[in-house]
């Protein structure tokens, strides 16, 4: 399951400290932590918009090769603000997209605001072991500002891993 990488000593070897890439990264979380916070702040004022754009950071996360975890937490945040209320819509897009059904399935454990019962005619039989050479939907153009929160949610991600290595 791991694949032949998993086993490669040199994966896991300590990197020497560049103390500038850890400085640009240091500046870019810094410098994109407001707005990378944002889906979780509308979650509470325009539930629909953070679910569009949510729903946008699964899709093309997964078109950059990231993992359904790694880029879940934004749906989760919306789930946890607006449970039942998002309902309606979460199942139109789930029925159109792995990604979706895919996080879903991962939230289903950390969504104390919806019973799993709701969510599993959602995500059908959709696991992380399931669905996995489907195409991702090409990125939706969005609003100029939502195009900068979610390009902000990535680069916050992308630099934040360099404080934890």
């Amino acid at each position: 399951m791991a694949g032949p990488q998993a086993l490669d000593h040199s994966r896991y070897a300590k990197e020497p400290l560049d103390r500038e890439a850890l400085i640009q990264a240091y500046k870019a979380v810094h410098g994109t932590h407001d707005l990378s916070r944002e889906v979780e702040r509308l979650a509470h004022s325009d539930r629909v918009r953070a679910l569009t754009i949510a729903v946008e950071i699964l899709h093309r996360g997964a078109s950059r090769g990231w993992d359904t975890f790694d880029v879940m937490s934004p749906l989760g945040d919306v789930l946890k603000q607006n449970g039942r209320a998002v309902l309606d819509e979460l199942e139109t897009q789930a029925k159109h997209s792995v990604a979706v059904r895919r996080a879903l399935w991962r939230l289903r454990r950390q969504t104390m605001t919806m019973a799993w019962d709701q969510l599993e005619p959602l995500v059908g039989s959709t696991t992380d072991y399931t669905d996995l050479d489907v195409p991702v939907p090409p990125p939706q153009k969005q609003l100029d500002v939502d195009e900068r929160i979610i390009e902000a949610w990535f680069e916050h991600e992308e630099s934040f891993g360099h404080f934890q290595n």
